[in-house]
């Protein structure tokens, strides 16, 4: 398990608009199964607060990171905090 490790190539989540609207934060803990090649092959979310306001963007953000290549692969733990800038 590698704890944020740099990802060569990073799409950051959007928050979104309808937790933007609510006044909402929150923070999600997902690991990410990176393949030999670098690529994504699934995200895991492991906790987040709220449950399930932000799961699907940090998904679909991480989802397409990539990684420099390895001989093998591994999974990867990030937290992503969403905070409304004043």
């Amino acid at each position: 398990m590698r704890r944020e490790y740099k990802a060569a190539y990073r799409v950051d989540p959007v928050y979104p608009r309808q937790a933007q609207r609510d006044g909402t934060s929150g923070r999600v803990v997902a690991h990410v199964v990176v393949q030999p090649n670098g690529s994504v092959s699934e995200v895991r979310i492991i906790s987040a607060s709220p449950p399930r306001v932000f799961d699907r963007e940090v998904i679909r953000a991480l989802s397409q990171w990539k990684f420099n290549p390895e001989p093998v692969g591994f999974i990867g733990e990030y937290e992503i905090v969403f905070n409304l800038k004043d």
